[in-house]
């Protein structure tokens, strides 16, 4: 939301014969659009029309520069708690047959991840024959959950979901001190 002199009506633009009008948090009540704009000149502030759907339409009255800069301010610490209200989730997959050398890369990219405060989803994607030996791939992620045990808690426990095995890991801190419900952002390594 950005403020332009258009964007807003104030003084003169309002188009009401009645409004509801308030001034440093005081309601002043409703009055006819002359008064409270008689009201307004005398203290030498402008009449800003905040809400239009209301009836009457909600005016306050208040100097219009300090007005968009103090919602401009507003703006900036709404856009940063949005930012930090966003939980990042990286996705770590790999197949059942995967190398023990590769398990062991692919560990170390889950614990880096998990020590910088983000989530972590383990998938393991089973082609057709292999989901014949469902017991390898319940192997791999068992492996991955007990060396993260110190750092990392289960969120999801393992289970499948089509052709995959998915397991969702949360760091220790980040589960405790901040609530679930926040937006999530999806990234693949």
């Amino acid at each position: 939301m950005h403020f332009e002199k258009n964007k807003y009506f104030i003084n003169n633009k309002i188009r009401a014969n009645l409004v509801r009008v308030t001034h440093e948090n005081n309601q002043l009540g409703v009055m006819p659009i002359q008064e409270a704009l008689n009201y307004s000149f005398q203290r030498g502030l402008d009449l800003i029309l905040i809400n239009s759907q209301t009836n009457p339409p909600l005016c306050i009255v208040e100097e219009f520069g300090k007005f968009k800069y103090e919602n401009k301010i507003k703006e900036k610490e709404v856009r940063k708690k949005q930012k930090e209200a966003v939980v990042v989730i990286k996705e770590v997959r790999m197949t059942p047959t995967i190398s023990d050398h590769d398990l062991q890369t692919k560990l170390k990219s889950v614990i880096s991840f998990l020590e910088s405060g983000k989530s972590v989803q383990v998938q393991i994607r089973f082609s057709h024959r292999e989901l014949n030996h469902k017991e390898i791939g319940i192997q791999k992620i068992d492996i991955i959950i007990e060396s993260t045990k110190n750092i990392a808690s289960i969120e999801q426990k393992p289970s499948f979901f089509g052709k995959s095995l998915v397991c969702k890991l949360v760091p220790l801190r980040k589960k405790n001190g901040i609530q679930r419900n926040e937006n999530v952002k999806q990234s693949n390594t």
